[in-house]
């Protein structure tokens, strides 16, 4: 479970969409990679079809503004508070960990040489019992928290979120985690959100300064690479479809016509997931438009958990996409930096 409770104070398009914020030239430059592939080849068309519980985004990870930009090289701390010293695109900066207690509070002081940043939160308690409840904030404005269970994942704001709260590279902030309290997990027979009493166990947090691909330290390649498992993302179920990677470049754009049913404007109808054998960014697209972009930063590994979100017809029209209930879209799915297989899969479930 990640970080994704985002409150309206961030920025409208992180209450409804995934979407990422890409350097305009970079998005032109995944733009006409995507206009080539579909002048070679024709998508297969599907009918999706009304998904009735709405799925929430995790996993998610938005590319900052200016990441082609250089940064000094980091001193090396090693793993602090079980946080590996590189993760999540970026390098460790600060961590610490606390006793779990309503009212624990982790603070973290950081001087950031770019603004390009992320934190992330972890719990040692046991998550079907009870989901820890954390506020963050940052220089005292409020950041997405949310339950922490097991290793959670990282929320990265894009640049002019932090820059609209006053941080500035070379000069300090200080990001706070605190516990208030903590909510029945899904094995206890409770109302959704009711209290419980606080479990045993540990809240640790930390803050990474994200660096360009060319710059993070990967793990070395398995030879051979770990065999994709197509269940994690769906697939062999006879409602999700797969978009899969070109064995002979796994950096081809890869194309599906979806046709949209006649459901609400606000039902989470269509879900997608994806995953990769190795490092790399899967840009994902609705008729041109940019969604969102699954980040890997590690070779696969079925516990590195997959992208996931979902999609709604308000939301795609947030997008700048114009379709009605029966027209047809092209969802893309645009690799860069990829060496290995990857797969998207599509949920199309019963109405």
């Amino acid at each position: 479970m990640n970080l994704t409770d985002l409150p309206e104070l961030m920025d409208e398009r992180y209450e409804t969409d995934a979407v990422p914020v890409l350097a305009e030239s970079r998005i032109d430059g995944v733009r006409r990679k995507v206009a080539a592939a579909r002048r070679r080849q024709v998508a297969g068309t599907f009918a999706a079809v009304v998904l009735l519980a709405a799925g929430a985004v995790t996993g998610v990870a938005y590319l900052p503004r200016g990441t082609t930009g250089r940064v000094a090289s980091p001193s090396p701390i090693g793993p602090v508070a079980g946080f590996p010293e590189w993760a999540n695109g970026g390098h460790l900066l600060a961590a610490d960990e606390v006793r779990l207690r309503k009212g624990a509070t982790i603070s973290l002081t950081v001087t950031p040489e770019r603004l390009a940043l992320g934190y992330e939160m972890r719990c040692s308690s046991d998550a079907t019992v009870a989901l820890v409840q954390v506020f963050w904030t940052v220089n005292g404005h409020q950041l997405p928290g949310g339950s922490c269970a097991g290793n959670n994942g990282s929320v990265i704001p894009n640049e002019d979120v932090w820059a609209r709260y006053g941080l500035r590279p070379g000069h300090r902030a200080t990001f706070t985690a605190t516990v208030i309290g903590a909510i029945a997990g899904p094995t206890v027979f409770a109302d959704p959100g009711q209290q419980v009493p606080m479990p045993k166990g540990t809240l640790a947090a930390a803050v990474r300064q994200r660096v360009p691909f060319d710059e993070y330290q990967f793990p070395p390649r398995p030879d051979p690479l770990p065999t994709l498992d197509t269940a994690v993302v769906g697939g062999g179920h006879r409602n999700v479809h797969l978009i899969t990677s070109d064995p002979g470049d796994p950096d081809q754009p890869r194309s599906v016509r979806v046709t949209w049913p006649a459901v609400g404007q606000d039902v989470e109808w269509l879900t997608y997931q994806a995953n990769s054998q190795t490092p790399g960014f899967l840009h994902l697209f609705v008729d041109g438009k940019p969604l969102g972009t699954a980040e890997f930063w590690t070779y696969y590994d079925v516990d590195s958990g997959t992208y996931r979100g979902s999609l709604s017809a308000a939301g795609i029209e947030r997008l700048g996409v114009d379709f009605r209930p029966g027209d047809t879209f092209t969802f893309t799915v645009a690799p860069e930096h990829m060496t290995g297989a990857w797969e998207v899969g599509l949920d199309e479930p019963d109405v």
